[in-house]
């Protein structure tokens, strides 16, 4: 396959592009991967995020995910009546839901994690163990700048000023 990039493309604008393409091509295996369970990857990250903090409420639950809690009630009701989730009044504060999954729903999410997994395996195929390892790092290293900026607020989100320096490439001589 020719390369996208014309010759002479900063390696960063390559990184950036890569990057934004193997998401988008991830992003629509794995819908298609939650669809073929009837669900929206909203709903996988939900049942997941349950299933690890053990319940919660929708609060609790949009804190840990770093969502806006307002925006998961749709999802939350679409899941409640699949019969995947039930809302249950907190024993120790009857004014808050604690949100659990049901037998059905640990099923789902049971099948749900292994279709995630295989389609994982599938992207990163062609890398080794220790190659995945480096990558995961690495962007591990990106999405931490991403949200440092994102919670400082800067207008150049990604950019951290932690990023490591770039060398200087040859310098065009003035018009």
């Amino acid at each position: 396959m020719p390369s996208p990039f014309p010759p002479g493309a900063p390696r960063p604008a390559q990184a950036a592009y890569l990057l934004a393409r193997v998401g988008r091509a991830q992003a629509a295996r794995f819908a298609g991967r939650m669809r073929s369970l009837g669900l929206r990857p909203k709903h996988f990250a939900l049942l997941n995020g349950i299933a690890l903090a053990g319940g919660g409420s929708q609060q609790e639950l949009g804190g840990q995910m770093g969502l806006d809690p307002s925006g998961l009630a749709g999802a939350i009701d679409e899941l409640e009546a699949m019969g995947l989730l039930e809302r249950r009044r907190d024993a120790a504060d009857r004014r808050r839901y604690v949100l659990t999954l049901t037998a059905e729903g640990t099923a789902t999410l049971r099948r749900a994690r292994r279709l995630a997994a295989d389609s994982a395996r599938e992207l990163l195929g062609p890398l080794s163990d220790a190659e995945v390892d480096a990558l995961v790092d690495l962007l591990q290293r990106v999405a931490d700048g991403v949200a440092e900026d994102a919670r400082s607020g800067s207008p150049t989100a990604g950019t951290s000023a932690r990023a490591r320096p770039r060398t200087a490439g040859p310098r065009r001589p003035a018009p």
